[in-house]
């Protein structure tokens, strides 16, 4: 009985007790006005960060069962020096905590409500952000120094539990406005919500958002759909399903309206020390990449691996999406068929790609890459290419216009313009990166020219790049060199090196410019310096030597033989009878040095030699101005039977001259035929005095045998 009446007092004492806390609960919620401490808020405020914290609407106050405020229409204003209007603002925000859990050390937090939220960041042309007042990391009131004692570090251990019931944000806004690099970007209609947030247990999270922003250009809609658990005693997360949409209906970079769609899935760490993307997805007009990711923290760093692929790739379509007009240009049949694929990994310094594949239409590349520093960048990498048509993957050229302003262009005319060439930014080489490999490719063509079993050591440092060497098989011969490239806020500067041998020089021009003007096997060597960051700056930059040899070769064209009988049958007053000669002048060896500078090319030793002609020449080829100023001496050491030696037989050994200027394109050919003829009919009478004068010598010497041996010219 004693014990019953204990117990029952017990039960008493206890309602009594929960009785009086509700009625003190109750009393607090109606004699506590939380309006009375509005401006306590704001002076503190005020205090702390130097700005008006302005709450227009009323403040809500509950206990129990939940203890909450509510406030509406509340804004903080921006720093003095950064204009009128509200850095920060709120139409509604609501909070609540169930009160009985936080006895038994578990927090449950009812859905908390934020909508009409408004932010506007700006960043001046200085530098200086109207936030930075707010996030310094040593925070005071204002007049008083903060303290320099470093804050303990915060207890290991789990985090505690929060139960929330949801979150919704509704109606929110973000402006970034930077002065500084002249862009804006604002988030509009920004939407964000939960379900309750148990541990362990997946919920939704739905966020929504437009944007609208300016360099870059960009407008569209940004969703993103997430499948989440949180389990804190472990300290985990996992995204068991997720979707990222991307609607651009205006960028940049690309020429209509697009959609992306990312589909993940990944776990991680509360830490941030471990993050596993199993599965990643990427879908694009024309573009579909699969990949995984994981980042694992081993001894105070963080690394990363992983891989990629993208295939099959439709690279028309991405170029229709990205740059229709290089598509219009492209030749037909190239870019119809693409894929990528590579394995990665690395830390936030470093990157290795021990293997990457790809494929654009027939060429293969096989690549690795292993950077020991990212910044600055330093490690090796080694490319290799089955085939490369670069003349397939460019642009075609078109036609110039037969224009005024068409024929008055520098790129067509050889003349600089310094107004544009004033305009061309000059490369920069970072003189920190130290990267060096090797290029192979089995076979290429450039420029309409092909070349086989090319190879490169590539290497940058210093603020130079250097290729040294390189080498090829072209038409039957081979090319080695080095090349050397240097850019600073100078402008970029380099020299190469080049060493052709047994070369058919006849194909490779035909290639190059559709005909073989010259033929035979060439050799060509030399050295040249150029510099400047356009076409027109590097002709004009150009200096060095090459010496010249080709060996049975023929000069297309030009009939140095025809072209001197028609000239001399001009002068005669006769025409002469059309022939079947081809439009060529042979020759067994030709050779030449070229001297450059300042992009004028001189040549003063000219050879040439075939069984019936001693060509000699010299003259400068002006490549900025695109015109030859050449003069050409012939000389006939034979002539062939028949009636076309006989027309020639005169003019054996008589030098003939022939002037060559104009337009490198359309050169003109300038022969003074009757001087030719009159200095060989002073040289015929010459002879015949001289055979008289020897003859008279002769009978002279039979008659009187004391002249013998004496200048008989003396004596007269």
């Amino acid at each position: 009985m004693r014990w019953a009446g204990l117990g029952k007092w017990f039960g008493t004492g206890v309602a009594v007790l929960i009785v009086l806390v509700i009625a003190a609960i109750l009393a607090a919620t109606i004699l506590i006005d939380p309006n009375d401490y509005k401006r306590p808020i704001q002076d503190a405020v005020l205090e702390r960060t130097g700005r008006e914290l302005h709450l227009e609407g009323d403040l809500a106050l509950s206990v129990f069962p939940w203890v909450g405020v509510e406030m509406k229409n509340a804004w903080l204003n921006n720093p003095d020096d950064f204009g009128e209007g509200p850095f920060a603002r709120i139409d509604r925000a609501a909070v609540k905590v169930k009160l009985l859990p936080l006895l038994q050390k578990r927090v449950e937090v009812a859905t908390v409500v934020l909508d009409g939220l408004s932010l506007r960041l700006v960043r001046r042309a200085d530098g200086r952000t109207n936030w930075e007042d707010l996030v310094s990391m040593k925070s005071a009131p204002r007049g008083k120094v903060p303290s320099e004692r470093p804050e303990e570090p915060a207890s290991g251990g789990p985090l505690p539990w929060v139960s929330v019931s949801g979150l919704r944000l509704s109606n929110a806004r973000l402006e970034w406005k930077d002065e500084m690099a002249g862009s804006r970007l604002t988030l509009s209609d920004i939407s964000l919500s939960t379900d309750a947030m148990e541990p362990a247990v997946p919920f939704p999270l739905d966020l929504s958002f437009r944007f609208d922003g300016e360099k870059p250009r960009l407008r569209g809609n940004f969703k993103l759909d997430l499948q989440a658990r949180l389990d804190p005693a472990a300290q985990r997360w996992a995204v068991d399903r997720g979707r990222l949409s991307l609607s651009l209906d205006e960028a940049d970079f690309i020429r209509e309206a697009v959609s992306a769609v990312v589909d993940v899935q990944g776990r991680g760490s509360f830490r941030g020390d471990s993050l596993e993307i199993p599965s990643l997805v990427l879908t694009l007009p024309g573009l579909r990449a699969e990949g995984r990711l994981a980042v694992q923290e081993e001894s105070g760093t963080l690394g990363f691996s992983g891989e990629l692929a993208a295939k099959p790739i439709d690279p028309r379509r991405l170029l229709q999406l990205l740059r229709p007009e290089l598509l219009e240009a492209l030749p037909q049949g190239a870019f119809s068929q693409a894929s990528v694929a590579f394995r990665f990994s690395g830390t936030p310094h470093a990157l290795k790609i021990p293997e990457l594949r790809a494929v654009l239409d027939r060429s293969q590349l096989n690549a690795q890459v292993d950077l020991s520093s990212l910044r600055p960048a330093m490690g090796t990498f080694q490319v290799n290419v089955n085939e490369l048509d670069l003349d397939r993957f460019l642009p075609a050229a078109s036609a110039p216009a037969e224009t005024k302003e068409a024929s008055s262009s520098p790129l067509q005319t050889g003349k600089s313009s310094k107004k544009s060439s004033g305009r061309d930014p000059a490369p920069v080489i970072p003189p920190k990166i130290d990267v060096s490999g090797t290029v192979a490719v089995d076979w290429l063509k450039a420029a309409k020219l092909t070349l086989s079993q090319v190879k490169a050591f590539i290497a940058v440092k210093n603020g130079r790049l250097a290729v040294q060497p390189f080498q090829a098989a072209l038409y039957g011969g081979s090319l080695t060199g080095t090349l050397g490239l240097s850019a600073d806020g100078q402008g970029p500067r380099g020299d190469i090196s080049y060493d052709l041998t047994n070369v058919a020089i006849g194909a490779l021009l035909r290639d190059l410019q559709g005909k073989e003007s010259l033929t035979g096997t060439a050799a060509v060597k030399g050295r040249t310096a150029f510099a400047g960051a356009n076409a027109d700056a590097v002709k004009r930059s150009l200096s060095g030597t090459t010496h010249v040899r080709v060996t049975d070769g023929s000069y297309k064209g030009v009939n140095i033989p025809r072209m001197i009988r028609e000239a001399k049958a001009a002068v005669q007053g006769r025409k002469l009878e059309p022939g079947e000669e081809e439009a060529a002048t042979d020759f067994t060896e030709l050779t030449a040095t070229l001297v450059m500078k300042s992009g004028v090319v001189r040549n003063d030793d000219l050879s040439a030699k075939s069984p019936y002609l001693r060509l000699e020449g010299r003259g400068t080829v002006d490549l900025p101005a695109e015109a030859i100023d050449y003069l050409l001496t012939t000389t006939l050491v034979a002539v062939p039977r028949g009636q076309s030696g006989e027309d020639l037989k005169d003019l054996m050994g008589v030098p003939i001259p022939i002037r060559i200027h104009g337009p490198l394109g359309k050169p003109r050919y300038a022969l003074d035929m009757k001087a030719v003829l009159e200095a060989a009919a002073r040289g015929k009478v010459r002879e015949k005095v001289e055979a008289v004068e020897e003859k008279l010598k002769e009978k002279l010497e039979e008659k009187v045998p004391g002249l013998k041996g004496l200048d008989l010219k003396k004596l007269f």
